[in-house]
């Protein structure tokens, strides 16, 4: 079924950060507006125009995947100035402590155990 031009924006704009809804959206952006810093992105995925809107709220971010997929489509499709991407895994991250000021992860599953 076709969506119209309003379905479209309201989705695009309720969806801006990935899978966090507006609600979610409108927290994230008012915290990271109040307090600069670096930000991973854990499971960023090959979406291009959500790293694009992420961007802005951030001193710094970083994507990453543990899909070398995804991160070959950003790289290929639609590359992304200033924001590296990386391949981890995100139940081992290999990061020294504190090295991110935000953590972000939309829409994760981990098998803990």
């Amino acid at each position: 079924m076709a969506r119209n031009y309003k379905e479209m924006i309201w989705e695009d704009y309720h969806y801006r950060f990935g899978l966090a809804g507006q609600g979610q959206a409108d927290i994230i952006q008012d915290y990271l507006q109040a307090r600069s810093g670096t930000v991973l992105y854990i499971g960023c995925g090959p979406r291009p125009h959500v790293l694009r809107r992420l961007s802005p709220y951030c001193s710094a971010l970083i994507a990453a995947d543990i899909e070398f997929g995804c991160l070959r489509a950003l790289e290929e499709d639609s590359p992304l100035e200033g924001i590296p991407l990386c391949q981890m895994d995100a139940n081992r991250l290999g990061l020294k402590t504190e090295s991110m000021d935000f953590v972000l992860a939309l829409g994760f599953v981990s098998a803990l155990g």
